[in-house]
């Protein structure tokens, strides 16, 4: 899997043939379903999520939602990037984010 992922995106240098360590590593960082870019940002989200890292939550968060297609839910990540507005105390972009989130999602 790690093999096709490097080849997929054509890295080079020290990532071209990486080290056990290293595809361990990046086995842990790229999402097991890479089948849209939402899924990939929606997992790198998670990954800061659960590391309490509230920033990065939203900000991946945001961009899963905003490359989702028609088809994919969204309704969680919009969640996240309320809650973690709130907890950062940013008051007006959790407002903002409140009225444009679709009204199925709170």
């Amino acid at each position: 899997m790690t093999r096709a992922i490097l080849t997929a995106y054509d890295l080079t240098g020290p990532l071209a043939n990486p080290s056990l360590l290293e595809a361990t590593a990046l086995k842990a960082v790229v999402a097991s379903d890479l089948s849209s870019l939402t899924a990939y940002y929606a997992h790198i989200a998670e990954l800061f999520r659960d590391a309490g890292n509230v920033p990065y939550d939203v900000h991946f968060s945001k961009l899963a939602i905003q490359h989702a297609q028609s088809h994919e839910s969204t309704g969680d990540l919009w969640r996240y990037v309320f809650e973690g507005q709130l907890a950062q105390k940013e008051f007006e972009p959790a407002y903002l984010t409140l009225v444009t989130m679709p009204d199925q999602t709170m």
